[in-house]
């Protein structure tokens, strides 16, 4: 059983290993949209997400979330 386990770990380690690299490519309004997002107010109530509970801390984590 173990046998059949370590060459099952094996080919799916060789089938992984196998794989084409393809290159991630950037949409050409991407800057556009960064710029959109961090501009956007967060936090907001929208359908079944209740908000965020503290507005003290809506601009703490606004901030934070616009660094990254």
């Amino acid at each position: 059983m173990t046998k059949y386990i370590q060459i099952f770990i094996i080919l799916l380690t060789l089938s992984a290993c196998g794989q084409n690299v393809t290159e991630m490519k950037t949409p050409e309004n991407a800057n556009e949209k960064f710029a959109e997002f961090t501009a956007k107010k967060k936090f907001v109530e929208e359908n079944f997400y209740p908000g965020i509970a503290d507005e003290k801390m809506r601009p703490v984590f606004t901030e934070k979330i616009n660094q990254i």
